[in-house]
């Protein structure tokens, strides 16, 4: 399930301890210390980062290996999913001659869980079951089998995901999982009871995944049972973040409710829902939008329901398509009434998108499952032959190698030289350019209405120098303009050519260089004043992004366009 993932990751140091170590430097703490701070603040790169940094740098300084692929293993858990990515392929660099439990599996999981095609990550998922099978890790079997029955389950193949279902759950019945649950967790921490409440945690996801399959079986009074299961399950305290799933059972109840026509018991769940706060932060917009829409398209309410319906909409990640977000763009196509062809244009644009990826996904994903399937041990014998043929080619291969590899070279550079004059031609063609139409897929995602009210917003706010406001944000100033953040930031990305803090402090810059020159008393501010007037809210911030975009620091500036004031006196 997709909530899995994360809170697997997340489990063991729980479960564990955790260690009071606030303010205590990162140099003197033990590792357990470390790893136990680093999933206090996991949520927070910028106080993540310098934990997993000094736990990976010191396992580095030790020649330790495993520590070092823990490090690795944490730094690709914080960043954005393609540096993510990466730190994942050099934990499977580190560690793929390697017998271990744990690694390089967990590697292809984190990039199964980071990739946005769907091909590739069932590719991760495949390779880090062949590396379960191999390791006999029955922690990452169970976690990868409910991954396959999700992605089953979610494109309309109940039948074969039921199959993943049971699967599973066989290996949950057998007396000696605990003990193989038990050797996945690293010896530092492991114990019998965590291995048993991991156990139960993957017995609690198990009976998550049973009423899935059987609300899509439309087998409503089996689902209702787990969903009771699950209830108990959560109750006896399997999981801490109890709310998480109690949330999800909320929302299965709304969908069993929803599909067996209890429209008005649908609608009054959802309405509870959403005065609760705990309860809803937990649900996914897009799922709880999309059931309260299409609940009010069933009472013939079109406004509201065409509204929520836009609301879920606007919470689609293409990268993670499911065939049932299809009904979003055809209920609004089919019932919203649309004051001009823009819009109208927009949503087919995206309707037409949607079928595309979908359509390409269904081309991958079955394939895919039926290999996942049938080649575990295809896999295996493959890599011994492989392995085979490494160890007799090494003596031919290293003249080859060697020859190859000034090829290599050779065409790397050739490469590299007409790569660089191809953009450089494609950057003067753009500068030299008067043709100021965006990009065709950003005017496809956006009505155009909207661009350009948000382009004459933002013209407004550069020429009363709003930006000296130290408290705005993306939010308050989207909110300002009467549009939403993803669009107010596409558009400064696109029209601006810089992230929103970039085009904010590159703005502040700019004004506090036009201050020094214009404004005599301006430039006999100290440093910290002229960043405070300009919108910074320390020195330090403002001379990183003075530094940036000029390449020299704001003092220095300063202090020699003082140096100009004598000559000018003079003359």
């Amino acid at each position: 399930m997709k909530y899995c993932l994360t809170l697997l990751f997340c489990i063991i140091p729980i479960l564990a301890f955790s260690q009071n170590v606030e303010g205590t430097p990162l140099d003197l703490l033990s590792y357990e210390q470390l790893l136990s701070r680093f999933e206090e603040v996991e949520h927070d790169s910028i106080l993540a980062e310098p934990i997993a940094r000094e736990y990976l740098n010191r396992a580095r300084r030790e020649g330790d290996t495993i520590k070092m692929a823990r490090g690795y293993d944490r730094l690709a858990r914080i960043f954005h999913h393609e540096k993510n990515i990466a730190m994942a392929d050099s934990l499977i660099a580190l560690t793929k001659d390697m017998e271990h439990i744990t690694y390089p599996g967990l590697g292809y999981l984190l990039k199964a869980r980071n990739n946005k095609s769907i091909k590739s990550e069932l590719e991760n998922l495949l390779q880090s079951y062949y590396y379960a099978e191999k390791s006999n890790n029955v922690y990452h079997k169970l976690h990868i089998l409910s991954q396959m029955f999700t992605k089953k389950s979610n494109w309309g193949q109940i039948d074969e995901a039921y199959k993943f279902l049971k699967q599973n759950e066989k290996i949950l019945q057998d007396p000696k999982t605990v003990k193989y649950i038990e050797s996945a967790i690293r010896p530092e921490i492991k114990s019998d009871s965590m291995a048993i409440k991991e156990w139960r945690l993957f017995n609690l996801f198990n009976t998550l995944d049973h009423i899935d399959a059987y609300i899509k079986l439309e087998k409503f009074d089996s689902a209702q049972i787990y969903i009771n299961k699950a209830n108990k399950q959560i109750s006896d305290g399997v999981i801490r973040s109890g709310i998480v799933l109690k949330s999800l059972n909320n929302l299965n109840n709304i969908k069993i409710k929803y599909y067996q026509d209890s429209i008005d018991s649908a609608l009054e769940q959802l309405k509870f829902l959403d005065k609760n706060n705990d309860h809803i932060k937990n649900i996914k917009p897009v799922d709880f939008n999309f059931f309260w829409g299409m609940a009010l398209l069933k009472q013939n309410n079109l406004k509201k329901g065409i509204q929520k319906l836009i609301e879920a909409e606007k919470s689609i990640l293409f990268s993670r398509v499911i065939p049932d977000y299809k009904a979003i763009y055809d209920s609004i196509l089919k019932y919203n009434n649309f004051e001009n062809r823009d819009d109208y244009s927009y949503y087919l644009t995206r309707s037409m998108r949607m079928d595309s990826i979908i359509n390409e996904n269904l081309k991958v994903i079955n394939p895919n499952i039926i290999k996942f399937v049938e080649t575990p041990k295809l896999i295996a014998e493959k890599q011994e032959l492989i392995n085979d043929l490494d160890g007799k080619n090494k003596t031919k291969t290293k003249t080859l190698i060697i020859s190859l590899s000034l090829l290599g070279i050779s065409l790397i550079t050739i490469g590299f030289y007409y790569r660089r004059n191809r953009a450089y031609k494609a950057r003067f063609k753009q500068l030299t350019s008067n043709n100021n139409i965006l990009d065709k897929s950003y005017k496809n995602e956006i009505p155009s209405h909207v661009i350009k009210n948000i382009l004459d917003e933002l013209e407004k706010f550069e020429e009363i120098n709003g930006f000296i406001d130290s408290n705005i944000t993306l939010h308050s100033l989207a909110k300002k303009f009467g549009t939403n953040e993803r669009y107010l930031s596409k558009v400064i990305n696109i029209k601006k050519g810089k992230h929103f803090p970039t085009y904010l402090n590159d703005l502040r810059v700019d004004y506090a260089v036009e201050q020094c020159k214009t404004n005599s008393i301006f430039k006999k501010f100290t440093i910290k004043a002229i960043a405070q007037e300009c919108g910074f809210n320390s020195a330090e911030s403002f001379s990183r992004a003075f530094y940036r975009k000029l390449k020299i620091y704001p003092s220095y500036y300063i202090k020699n366009l003082n140096k100009l004031e004598p000559k000018k006196s003079s003359e």
